[in-house]
């Protein structure tokens, strides 16, 4: 096996001595011996960079047993001594940079929540919350965001926070050994961050990063596996191969049906295959000789995801999204929604200091409750006002009786 450059790199994969039997290959990029640091850089920075700008990203890892995928997106397994920074996998890097970025970025509010799941013998497992049942965990979708119901997630508040939430999920995966592989995962699992961001103007976005570490197809005749644990292969194999299928039905023009509800894994990869997400996959493979039926099915996968083509678009929402042209034509309500220096703090900023409820979407703005001035209290913790329904002149009113008085 050959390859030539980093970008846009062709790989070359002879099987045997006959020059009939050789396969060519072409991809965005191919890494050979890279470091953890490299394999970040070629393929998560920029999409955490796209998840802080509102744009839901995906990264994948796929491939046959064995071949690297876990230690890619996640680094070695858990451990008690802490594990030096340079085996630190996709993961583990993309929570240091969401954090470092939001820490130093002029946002009005941001906010992170983790959630990890794995999908074990064709059914939910919530690795935060191990004890929830099965049968509870459902798929749903709003407005084009797949997400699940009866999962644990966690407001993380810095990296440290978010770093404990991961390697709380890697404790509780479902992982076994065989022939190729002594800590072989048995499901897919996908940990994802989901991002708010409020800029000064008023402007929300959200965004969620999926990073899916995908179970490696096996051969029984390899892994020498039996009992439970082949049985794990059977189930991984099928959710792979219904992968596949709606790999090709979106890369061909012609389809009309792409079966998503096929299996779990493609119903909840819905919206990164094909819809609003910017997605990535890093294909794994083995430069081993007996292995390679394997390299050449995993590189026939990743060249048709290659022609699979997405839709992503800035998850915008929030008071700009709702009522934008109320925000254009109305100078005075925007300056009191944001505020001026000279004028101090505006109702957003004042609004977003506090601890308040938030809702899954950031279509909402909360109004304080006016104190007694008599007390001369602060102001109270805000009640939530849907602005989705509201009229130029009901949200003045609205302010009005909230004490507005900058109009």
């Amino acid at each position: 096996m050959s390859h030539q450059g980093l970008s846009g790199s062709t790989i070359f994969i002879r099987k045997g001595s006959d020059d009939d039997e050789l396969f060519q290959f072409g991809f965005s990029q191919s890494l050979v011996d890279a470091t953890q640091e490299e394999a970040y850089k070629v393929c998560g920075e920029d999409l955490v960079n796209s998840a802080l700008d509102g744009f839901n990203a995906t990264l994948m890892a796929y491939g046959q047993t064995g071949s690297g995928k876990t230690f890619t997106m996640a680094g070695p397994p858990p451990s008690q001594a802490p594990l030096p920074d340079a085996d630190h996998g996709i993961m583990p890097r993309a929570i240091a940079q969401m954090f470092s970025h939001l820490q130093r970025a002029d946002f009005m509010q941001w906010s992170v929540s983790a959630s990890y799941v794995e999908i074990y013998n064709e059914t939910f497992r919530d690795l935060l919350e191990p004890t929830t049942k099965s049968s509870d965990i459902t798929i749903f979708e709003d407005q084009g965001v797949v997400a699940l119901t009866n999962v644990r997630r966690i407001k993380c508040n810095d990296a440290a926070a978010a770093l404990e939430v991961l390697a709380t999920g890697q404790s509780n995966r479902a992982v076994a050994g065989h022939a190729l592989n002594s800590r072989s995962s048995r499901s897919h699992a996908i940990f994802t961050l989901w991002c708010e961001t409020i800029h000064s103007d008023g402007q929300t976005f959200l965004s969620k990063l999926n990073m899916v570490d995908l179970a490696g197809s096996e051969r029984s005749s390899k892994t020498g596996t039996v009992g439970a644990i082949a049985k794990e292969a059977l189930f991984i194999n099928k959710s792979l191969s219904f992968l596949e299928q709606v790999i090709m039905a979106l890369s061909e023009k012609s389809t009309k049906h792409v079966p998503y509800r096929s299996s779990k894994l493609t119903h909840f990869l819905k919206d990164s295959i094909g819809g609003n997400c910017r997605t990535r996959l890093i294909a794994c493979i083995w430069s081993d000789e007996a292995q390679l039926s394997e390299t050449l099915s995993t590189c026939r996968f990743a060249q048709r995801m290659m022609q699979v083509a997405v839709n992503a678009h800035r998850n915008g929402g929030g008071i700009s999204a709702v009522h934008g042209n109320l925000m254009k034509l109305d100078p005075a309500l925007q300056q009191y929604l944001t505020g001026r220096k000279q004028q101090g703090p505006g109702l957003l900023q004042r609004m977003f200091s506090k601890s308040i409820k938030r809702s899954e979407h950031p279509s909402f703005v909360g109004f304080p409750k006016r104190a007694s001035e008599e007390e001369g209290q602060k102001d109270a913790a805000p009640s939530i006002v849907i602005l989705n329904s509201l009229t130029h002149d009901q949200l003045v009113d609205l302010l009005k009786m909230r004490g507005a008085t900058a109009f």
